[in-house]
């Protein structure tokens, strides 16, 4: 994968979020990179929109740019990736993958974390 600030139709990247022991495993998920017309997008909708409609919205969105992830409920069943879905993450999970998406936040894995 050659990294570009281009989102081109099908681009994918790998995202990862920590382990945080006793609230939750390590996540690994590909998604496609919201551009600069889904991020503006989200936050003009947020500015018309009470908490619970813009995450929703948020999820919604999240689905359709989440390509796979390794989420699994309880009983160590996979967990598909639905809005539905989405809204039952622990918060900080669900934050942390939105700002992976939309580059505002490094995943994980990119060496040093850290906050754009």
């Amino acid at each position: 994968m050659v990294l570009t600030a281009f989102v081109d139709d099908g681009y994918t990247r790998e995202g990862r979020i920590a382990e945080a022991a006793g609230r939750w495993p390590e996540i690994n998920f590909a998604y496609r990179p919201a551009d600069a017309s889904q991020f503006t997008e989200q936050v003009v909708r947020g500015k018309h929109l009470d908490d619970a409609a813009w995450h929703k919205f948020v999820a919604e969105r999240l689905a359709k740019n989440l390509v796979s992830w390794d989420i699994k409920n309880s009983k160590g069943e996979s967990v598909p990736i639905t809005a539905e879905n989405l809204m039952r993450l622990v918060h900080p999970v669900l934050m942390r993958i939105y700002s992976i998406i939309n580059s505002t936040e490094a995943s994980d894995d990119a060496g040093n974390w850290q906050r754009v």
